[in-house]
């Protein structure tokens, strides 16, 4: 059973908020769940153990993979139970299928992505129902996702790219391939891991400085998973550059644009007059979007423009990390970058 939930957003240039939308559909093969994920990749998800109940059944609040940040989830197949989604909730439920006491654990796949990065973890269920005396049913293996190198291109504007997907050797796969802006095209034939990138078209609604690249499937009989990052356009002219910022001791976190403009500077020093905000799109009024381990705001203080980030209470120590986004006052070019919280 595959289970669709998704949640998107739209911003126009004369409309204030956006608009949350649900949509659940039924097809046949495994269950997914969605939410919007146009913020940052997380870390690498962990191995989940859940332990059924006495009616064979185990839960898992999706939320508490993420910290409550958007995420997307599909779930492999179970030979001793299936998976779904509670009606009109987040909830995970895992529910035996064989009855018996006769297996002590399953297992599946699952893959987790968040800002268009997706990686594979593994879920094992204990049956509290197993009795020792009887046959022991080991899950059968689960195949990985081989993660290849984060790679990055360079691109002039309306100019072409030929990219290969699959390994070195190989250049035959299935695929299923995404990307944010401009326009990728399979070349070779539907099995074919050869596409022409073309930075110019595609769906964007905006100047795009930037793009990028995902891709899951089979090659070789190996299931492979990538992230392709796109610079598109002169990068020695003043675009976006990432950023550290330290976080405040206790409270909010204040920063001021200026502190992250200030190094969104051309290759010869050259300066620029920019737009700052947290989406590639205009909207109007505050913003909030969730991070990995909190929430950064756009908001005005005192009357001036100012990002506040918050660290979510409970949140286990590391870095975190957003996009921003600015658009080229003279050119509307939108470039982006990361901003990291140590």
């Amino acid at each position: 059973m595959r289970l669709f939930l998704h949640t998107y957003s739209k911003a126009f240039h004369s409309q204030a908020l956006l608009w949350l939308g649900l949509a659940i559909s039924v097809l046949a093969g495994c269950s997914k769940v969605g939410l919007d994920d146009a913020v940052l990749p997380a870390v690498p998800p962990p191995k989940l153990e859940l332990t059924t109940n006495n009616a064979g059944v185990a839960a898992l609040d999706l939320d508490s993979l993420a910290g409550g940040r958007p995420f997307t989830i599909t779930f492999g197949t179970f030979k001793h139970g299936k998976v779904e989604v509670a009606a009109g909730s987040k909830k995970l439920l895992y529910t035996a299928t064989d009855t018996s006491r006769s297996w002590a654990a399953d297992s599946g796949l699952y893959t987790f992505c968040q800002a268009s990065l997706c990686q594979d973890g593994q879920i094992t269920v204990r049956n509290i129902r197993y009795q020792k005396d009887t046959i022991i049913v080991i899950p059968e293996p689960v195949d990985t996702c081989v993660a290849l190198p984060l790679r990055r291109f360079y691109i002039e504007e309306a100019a072409t790219l030929r990219i290969s997907l699959g390994f070195a050797a190989a250049d035959t796969g299935t695929l299923a391939v995404s990307n944010v802006a401009y326009t990728l095209r399979q070349i070779g034939g539907p099995y074919s891991t050869r596409y022409d990138y073309i930075a110019s078209g595609g769906q964007q609604n905006y100047y795009s400085g930037f793009d990028e690249i995902t891709y899951s499937g089979t090659v070789q009989g190996r299931r492979v998973c990538g992230n392709i990052k796109v610079v598109v356009g002169d990068s020695c002219q003043p675009r976006a550059r990432p950023d550290v910022i330290s976080r405040a001791p206790s409270g909010p976190t204040i920063i001021q644009p200026s502190v992250l403009l200030g190094n969104d500077v051309g290759c010869a020093g050259s300066k620029g007059s920019f737009k700052l905000r947290l989406t590639p799109r205009l909207y109007l009024g505050a913003l909030q979007l969730p991070t990995l381990l909190g929430t950064i705001t756009d908001t005005t203080i005192g009357g001036s423009q100012a990002l506040v980030y918050r660290r979510n209470d409970g949140t286990p120590a590391g870095a975190d990390v957003f996009y921003y986004y600015i658009q080229n006052r003279s050119t509307d070019l939108v470039t982006r970058a990361t901003v990291s919280l140590p």
